[in-house]
């Protein structure tokens, strides 16, 4: 716990540094712009982070990010720093300000709150696709950068996600010391905070009405995040990369709420393109930036539209070279977006396949249903059976959710004449990927930003409730004393008492080895208490079985793998779940 407290203080000078400098150097043009100084914290850490996430994109082409890749990064952060410290240094002393004007309410709630996520991230992962293959994807990066076929090694191992490298980035670069979930646990302080500062807080500027609405909007979200396991909390315990885009769409949207007017925002663009580059399906978000350069341009702008756009090609085109070379597509698994024929494609039967299982198995998890026999419902016949298998724990954010999404729709001249056009933007684009997401791939954890949008704007269309003043304040505080209470349990079930100075190592499976063209490969066991094989940390190349038609390209795993020409007649080759 003492060695991650550390990392995020370190992690999160470098990310509001880095986005400090980024608003300093390049202004948005807009005149009704806010100042720099008055974005919040949280805004500069996940600009800071987008773009030094895409510096590593471009650097793991080429090569592996190893500490050398991060010591060239810190020295150039340092001497931009040095060269333009007197644009620096006005948003920098307005955070010091705030932070040293924070209520003793907020401190401690963020103290509680900063417990409860060392409690969780010091611990061992909770989650089989972080020990399975979001770990293994950190340890390619981390050791040889992009390799040409992984897919083929297993085709998780296409699924390429820009968070990976965000990890990467900012992992230890100290041997032994796993630091996979440390990022994870960071953005859970980060988020908690933003909330929490908000509810704390409030905007003085809003009508007394207005400001009792949206606090206790936020305290809803904040409850939410903490009672939904994969938010704040199953985030600390995991690789995961859906939180991320939930939070960015969160703050876009907040940031909206508080603005009387729209304004433009660089973040509209820069963000959209990191959250397509974090999961594509994350696409819609790619509009409300592209709307707003279409204000640039029509304002005459062209100077700045071109630099912004230019900047969201530099984190776009890196994430789609990547692509091609783990997978041959640009975006594995749409195998309909065959533009390229290089001798490691991922096999096409195989990645339609997985599309087809990946889209079932959403719909209905196979620990309820096999995945052959939610196939076998049609529209709209499986939606009870969906409804009925979800998570306890998503079922509060997904009613409250698509209720606010009703009551948007109810409401949309209520929204136009109270609302700025910012606000209706962002409310059109989160519900474009709820309809998307619906049809597609409906598990809750896909949309937990857009739902949370949706329900802190139910709040706001409901009346002003005829509560004391300080309720949102003592409900914040009740909340807090009940999260302390659970985070002392979570302290005493720590395993070991070597997680209060370091994270739990990762573990070992039992291996099996098989060579293949000079190459060791490793296959992992079962572990007593897991359902399935999982590679944790295992030497690379770590995969779970081997295909038959498996090859190497050459001597060396950075030469990667290829599949040889399909012989259909085998039939471990045409039952194709077999392989992922």
């Amino acid at each position: 716990m003492l060695y991650l407290a550390l990392h995020y203080c370190l992690c999160s000078v470098l990310c509001v540094v880095a986005g400090v400098l980024f608003h300093a150097l390049m202004p948005a043009p807009a005149p009704q712009e806010a100042p720099p100084a008055a974005r919040p914290a949280f805004v500069y850490f996940l600009t800071g982070l987008v773009l030094l996430t895409g510096i590593g994109q471009w650097i793991i082409l080429l090569f592996p990010l190893q500490w050398t890749a991060q010591a060239l990064l810190l020295v150039l952060l340092t001497l931009l720093c040095f060269l333009y410290r007197k644009r620096l240094a006005p948003p920098l002393a307005e955070l010091f300000h705030r932070a040293r004007q924070a209520s003793p309410w907020l401190v401690g709630s963020l103290a509680v709150l900063l417990l409860l996520v060392l409690c969780l991230n010091a611990g061992p992962s909770l989650m089989d696709d972080t020990d399975s293959y979001h770990g293994q994807m950190v340890q390619w990066i981390r050791e040889y950068g992009t390799v040409p076929g992984l897919a083929n090694l297993h085709l998780r191992y296409g699924f390429n996600s820009s968070w990976f490298t965000s990890i990467a980035l900012f992992s230890s670069p100290l041997p032994g010391i796993n630091s996979n979930m440390a990022l994870n646990g960071l953005l859970s302080c980060w988020l908690g905070q933003y909330l929490l500062s908000l509810i704390l807080t409030p905007d003085s500027s809003l009508p007394q009405a207005g400001r009792r609405n949206l606090g206790i909007g936020l305290l809803l979200l904040y409850a939410l995040a903490l009672i939904t396991w994969p938010m704040i909390r199953g985030n600390a315990v995991s690789a995961n990369y859906d939180f991320i885009a939930c939070s960015c769409i969160l703050v876009l949207f907040i940031s909206q709420l508080s603005a009387g007017r729209f304004s433009w925002q660089p973040e509209w663009l820069l963000w959209g393109a990191y959250l397509f580059t974090v999961r594509f399906i994350h696409f819609p978000w790619l509009l409300p930036g592209l709307l707003s350069c279409g204000v640039l341009l029509a304002a005459g702008r062209w100077k700045y539209a071109g630099t912004y756009l230019l900047l969201a090609a530099g984190l776009l085109l890196p994430f789609l070279i990547r692509n091609v070379q783990l997978s041959g597509y640009p975006l594995f698994p749409v195998y309909q977006l065959d533009l390229f024929r290089p001798d490691w494609k991922a096999d096409p039967v195989m990645t339609q396949n997985i599309v087809d299982y990946i889209h079932y198995y959403n719909r209905v998890n196979v620990q309820f249903k096999p995945v052959e026999e939610t196939m076998a419902l049609s529209f709209p016949g499986w939606i009870p059976h969906w409804f009925r298998h979800i998570f306890s724990y998503d079922k509060p954010l997904l009613l409250l959710g698509l209720a606010g999404l009703l009551a948007s729709c109810c409401c949309l001249p209520a929204i136009r004449k109270r609302y700025h056009a910012g606000i209706q933007w962002l409310l059109l684009t989160a519900g474009i990927q709820v309809l998307c997401w619906f049809f597609f791939f409906p598990d809750p954890r896909f949309v937990y930003g857009p739902l949370l949008c949706f329900a802190l704007m139910g709040c706001l269309l409901l009346p002003a409730p005829a509560l004391p003043a300080r309720s949102t304040r003592i409900l914040t505080i009740l909340l807090t004393a009940g999260l302390l209470l659970y985070s002392g349990n979570k302290l005493r079930q720590l395993p070991d008492g070597r997680q209060l100075a370091l994270p739990a190592p990762l573990p070992v499976p039992p291996l099996d080895t098989l060579k293949l063209d000079g190459i060791t490969l490793y296959i992992p066991e079962a572990m007593p208490g897991n359902w399935n094989a999982r590679c944790y940390g295992t030497p690379l190349p770590c995969l779970y079985r081997v295909h038959p038609r498996l090859r190497a390209r050459g001597q060396s795993l950075h030469d990667g793998f290829y599949l040889a020409p399909a012989d259909n007649t085998r039939p471990e080759e045409r039952n194709v779940y077999n392989w992922y």
